[in-house]
């Protein structure tokens, strides 16, 4: 990795040499705004030689910011990883975060947690899939917001906030076309469809994969209807199952979660993984190779993504422009002994 220099900083500023090095010398001859301006870009692009009483110096000139995290799902290993991220990347720049946990029962009642009813937060990262309903009445305090993925059907510049994905249809295509090229068909599929745009998105990798191999979905083998957990628990999977009258020979699930759960109900009911019946999953959590045999799935550098829902959180505070990104995070397949 490159070395940053007072050059590479003066350069990304379009400021002198000179300038640069004043300021991170300490010296007092260069006006506040321009000092501030320098340390903050010799924190973003990691300079080595930053003095700690110059990064305390950004600190103080900034007003106490504070971002809230909107969630209604579990604090599971997934989010916990997450939300370190957010949290690490936002303390490096002094914000403050403050973590809202919303219940189904708050979410249909439209309860709006306290910190954003009383204009306490300066801006909003919505981890979940919510209601519209309880969107647009989130929308009402006009927050600078990032989202972590979007419902279905939703229209992103209606969320009018900047979108972080990660890269789902290509990895589950390869992922599925792996387990073609290995003779694993017929294949499977077990995920809510009509959850979220990056469930759909899978899926879609799924299909794909099939019928440029001129493979027919088999709708038998599909279990993709609506369910209120979206199979996040174990026993919507195994209802799932349990209806299924013969099994494919693979399954491509939507997620680890949901993989873990197949497979737990499947050797239960005497098959063995891989031999009989070959599972996938998707997000590479901490136990997907604890599991017996250890889970082939798609890494999701959860930290990573974390970070840069903190820095897209950032930047929407400090320059709240009309114009919103849309961002995909790339993955990586992890062949394990599951297939």
């Amino acid at each position: 990795m490159k070395r940053i220099t007072i050059t590479d900083i003066a350069r990304s500023l379009n400021l002198s040499r000179n300038t640069v090095s004043k300021v991170l010398n300490g010296s007092s001859t260069v006006s506040e705004e321009t000092a501030i301006k320098v340390i903050k870009k010799a924190i973003e692009l990691g300079y080595p030689k930053l003095k700690p009483e110059l990064i305390e110096k950004v600190r103080s000139a900034r007003e106490n910011k504070k971002v809230a995290i909107l969630i209604k799902a579990a604090l599971s290993e997934f989010w916990i990883d997450i939300i370190n991220g957010i949290s690490n990347e936002l303390g490096k720049y002094g914000y403050s975060l403050f973590y809202n946990y919303i219940s189904d029962e708050d979410e249909e009642n439209l309860v709006i947690p306290l910190n954003i009813a009383n204009h306490e937060v300066d801006g909003l990262i919505v981890l979940s899939v919510f209601e519209d309903e309880y969107m647009k009445k989130i929308k009402e305090y006009k927050l600078p917001t990032v989202y972590y993925d979007a419902p279905l059907n939703a229209d992103l510049e209606d969320l009018q906030g900047d979108v972080i994905f990660t890269e789902c249809e290509a990895s589950v295509y390869k992922l599925t076309k792996i387990l073609i090229e290995k003779g694993l068909t017929p294949i499977g599929f077990i995920g809510d469809i009509n959850y979220c745009k990056s469930i759909y998105e899978r899926w879609l990798g799924f299909v794909k994969a099939l019928k440029d191999s001129g493979l027919d979905v088999q709708k038998e083998y599909c279990i993709v209807e609506h369910v209120p957990f979206r199979y996040y628990v174990q026993e919507e999977v195994d209802r799932g199952l349990e209806r299924m009258k013969k099994y494919p020979r693979a399954f491509v699930c939507a997620n680890d979660d949901i993989a873990i759960f197949a497979m737990r109900y499947l050797k239960e009911k005497g098959y063995k993984i891989p031999q009989d019946i070959a599972i996938v999953g998707f997000d590479n959590l901490k136990r997907s190779v604890l599991v017996d045999p250890p889970l082939t799935t798609v890494n999701i550098d959860k930290e990573a993504v974390g970070r840069r829902l903190a820095q897209a959180i950032i930047r929407r505070i400090e320059n709240n422009t009309p114009i919103f990104e849309t961002v995909r995070l790339s993955t990586q397949i992890i062949i394990r002994s599951s297939c």
